[in-house]
């Protein structure tokens, strides 16, 4: 059975541009003044497709993916040493110092709209992440965003900690 290999066409020009009525149902378009995808739906509406418009290199311990749609994930990893030295209650021992255990996210955040941040660990120890936020700095024109997390343990102990963050949030 021979493959044939076809070519799919995008229909492309400005938002404004892009009638609906102009278009086939399951025609994909491109929108070039607002980096927006879309196919056209069987009930006639635009189905806009979640297009990447910007992402790292895929090289180093830090990654994100900017979003058409205004979202972004950010994810991560490294390791290092965490000493659980300040007791709370009665069998729990965390790391009071977040100005150590924060990592600067790729891309900045905008914090008036929602956001999810999750901090996980691997480790020979017996440990959680007791929360995560993210704080937003700026200065002059350049905001920085920062994921701070506090680690908690069940015994008084230090152990080295594989740390894996993942945020989704929005860039806009």
């Amino acid at each position: 059975m021979a493959i044939e290999q076809k070519k799919i066409f995008f229909r492309r020009g400005n938002e404004a541009d892009l009638v609906v009525g102009n278009l086939q149902p399951g025609e994909p378009i491109l929108a070039l003044d607002t980096n927006k995808v879309a196919v056209k739906g069987s009930s006639g509406e635009l189905l806009l497709l979640p297009s990447i418009i910007a992402e790292d290199d895929g090289t180093g311990n830090n990654h994100y993916e900017k979003y058409a749609n205004g979202k972004i994930h950010e994810w991560g990893s490294y390791t290092m040493d965490i000493a659980f030295t300040v007791k709370y209650g009665e069998t729990m021992y965390f790391h009071s110092d977040t100005d150590d255990t924060n990592v600067t996210l790729p891309v900045p955040i905008n914090l008036s709209k929602s956001y999810t941040a999750n901090v996980s660990f691997n480790s020979n120890g017996i440990l959680w992440c007791a929360n995560a936020v993210v704080l937003n700095t700026t200065s002059g024109t350049t905001t920085t965003s920062k994921l701070y997390y506090r680690a908690t343990s069940g015994a008084s102990v230090t152990l080295s900690v594989g740390i894996h963050w993942n945020v989704w949030g929005f860039w806009n």
